[in-house]
């Protein structure tokens, strides 16, 4: 009875974490503009962006048509300007 429950609860937060996993491209379409806020802010420079993704395997984001603008006294244009950017995160020292 015991490894029923137990077995039972393991599947249940397995199949949470399943459907996480699964929404989180969902939650970052929805809060594309505050995420880009945040980095703005960060990094002090406006930056456009068409479309974020987050990646799972390797751990990362992708950003498609990625912008940044260039400090004002220097240059109008943009600073750095990408199709396709790719940052993956490292959870330990290479």
């Amino acid at each position: 009875m015991r490894k029923r429950i137990i077995s039972a609860v393991v599947l249940a937060l397995s199949g949470v974490v399943v459907l996480t996993l699964l929404n989180v491209n969902f939650l970052v379409r929805r809060n594309k503009d505050y995420l880009i806020g945040q980095v703005e802010q960060v990094l002090g420079r406006k930056i456009t962006v068409d479309k974020i993704e987050v990646t799972l395997i390797p751990v990362g984001v992708r950003w498609v048509n990625f912008a940044m603008a260039d400090d004002p006294t220097f240059s109008a244009d943009a600073f750095l300007r990408a199709k396709d950017l790719k940052v993956d995160f490292s959870f330990y020292p290479c």
